[in-house]
């Protein structure tokens, strides 16, 4: 979207991080329903977040989308399991 000319174009990028945001946002979502507290999912989004700014500066963002996505999988195949269910 540009607001200057009132113009929005939908490309792959749009799409790839509108599809991103609302994967991540359903993820921190259950961390913060499991754990029954705000600081992981916090610490995640902000961890994530720092990744991915320093990757894209020194790399093309394929290559740190791809890093953000195998570390998103790696924590949901090793750590996630353990943790306890959040007291309801």
């Amino acid at each position: 979207m540009n607001p200057l000319t009132g113009t929005a174009r939908v490309t792959p990028e749009t799409i790839m991080i509108t599809a991103y945001s609302c994967f991540l946002g359903v993820v921190l979502g259950v961390l913060r329903e499991k754990t029954g507290d705000i600081t992981l999912p916090a610490v995640l989004h902000g961890a994530i977040d720092a990744a991915y700014n320093i990757l894209a500066k020194a790399t093309a963002p394929l290559i740190s989308d791809t890093a953000g996505l195998t570390a998103l999988f790696i924590f949901f195949c090793t750590a996630f399991p353990r943790i306890p269910a959040g007291q309801q």
